[in-house]
């Protein structure tokens, strides 16, 4: 309807950077803030999402306070994508039983349960049993900057597949040279081959267009910078998700290029329509 919904008042004490809406029952909030709803935190939370319309998609029921999350970063999360192996529904609600939590951000550790500390340069992978995040996962590539946004991608077109993309401000990934934008394999973290956008400054935002049958999945980039590959792009490109060949050797889409965007893109949204 449009309408605030005033009864729930989380008040971060600090800016939130990423809302994620899980396929489950999960709510996550990802940012630079210490406490939310009175409750302690470690820079992400999760609420309870609760009397899920499943043919909408509207959360009519969100819990007051966080839960308890074993998992914890020392520093801010900008972004969070999830993959969802197995899910099951229980009345109205779906339940991620088996998945992984992507995070971005600007952290450089993340500690489990068990206060177990793992050294994550500023990307980490947790599993997620039953909506929770309860381990950290061996996945882990790094950055040498900031990492601003992450996105999974699981597409039989691109290869390898299932693929991690994740932007910042950065010059290395994964160990490699890449300029603020970069792609992962999921299993082994190492950088996707031939897959190497050169972008002139910082990449705040990603957007994923799906695959078709006749066509591999897009990658839609907003940001601060004023090239990539070289080329005259202002702050928004489009990406083949495909690695560089000699058939295609140019990754940015210049039939798409609406220049000039005459400030920072920090957000992208696509529509279902």
């Amino acid at each position: 309807s449009g309408t605030l919904d005033t009864s729930w008042l989380p008040n971060p004490n600090s800016t939130v950077f990423s809302v994620h809406a899980s396929q489950g029952t999960g709510l996550r909030v990802g940012g630079a803030s210490t406490t939310i709803s009175g409750a302690t935190i470690s820079f992400l939370a999760q609420f309870t999402v609760s009397s899920v319309n499943l043919g909408t998609g509207k959360l009519t029921t969100i819990s007051a306070t966080p839960v308890s999350l074993p998992i914890t970063v020392n520093s801010s999360v900008f972004a969070i994508s999830e993959q969802v192996n197995t899910t099951v529904t229980q009345g109205a609600n779906v339940f991620v039983t088996d998945g992984v939590l992507y995070l971005a951000g600007g952290f450089t550790q993340a500690t489990d349960a068990q206060n177990l500390i793992s050294q994550r340069a500023r990307l980490a992978a947790i599993h997620i049993t039953n909506d929770s995040p309860i381990t950290v996962e061996a996945w882990n590539p790094g950055t040498g900057g900031t990492a601003n946004h992450i996105q999974f991608l699981n597409s039989s077109t691109v290869i390898p597949a299932p693929t991690i993309f994740a932007s910042g401000n950065f010059s290395i990934a994964g160990g490699v040279a890449r300029s603020n934008l970069a792609a992962f394999e999921l299993k082994s973290g190492q950088v996707v081959p031939g897959w190497d956008p050169v972008v002139g400054g910082s990449v705040f935002a990603l957007q994923l267009v799906p695959a078709t049958v006749s066509t591999p999945a897009l990658l839609i980039a907003g940001g601060n910078f004023t090239s990539v590959e070289g080329l005259d792009f202002r702050n928004l490109v489009v990406l083949t998700s495909l690695p560089r060949d000699p058939k295609n050797p140019v990754l940015a889409d210049a039939s798409w290029a609406p220049n000039p965007i005459p400030g920072p893109v920090h957000a992208l949204a696509l529509s279902s329509k």
